[in-house]
């Protein structure tokens, strides 16, 4: 890391620092704390140019699925859970039996677990 004020920066409080930013902007309960959030988050990250230009033309382009401001407003349909999502991974995995195997193989044991 480089030097700030003739002060070492620890590595673990830029990083420290970094995620609470995104978390800020994950958590942001409407679209104008999201702007001010990423004012912020830019500010933090303002000495790391590359990693924020690979945020914003990665994660932030989908902010609509990660952000409440967004996520928020999207009707759960009475879903409050994961356990549909859960047993059906259960049922996969029970019929795959194990993680190994070519594209073949497990479409070939999905297709049957579909068929019962």
């Amino acid at each position: 890391m480089g030097k700030n004020d003739g002060k070492e920066v620890k590595h673990s409080n830029v990083v420290k620092k970094i995620m609470g930013a995104r978390d800020v902007i994950f958590e942001s309960p409407t679209q104008e704390l999201y702007t001010s959030a990423l004012v912020v988050f830019q500010n933090v990250c303002n000495d790391f140019t590359k990693f924020l230009t690979y945020v914003k033309s990665t994660v932030l382009v989908v902010k609509d699925n990660i952000v409440r401001a967004w996520t928020d407003h999207v009707f759960p349909l009475g879903c409050k859970t994961t356990n549909i999502v859960e047993s059906a991974h259960a049922l996969v995995k029970k019929y795959l039996k194990n993680s190994v195997g070519d594209l073949g193989t497990c479409w070939e044991k999905i297709h049957d677990m579909l068929m019962i």
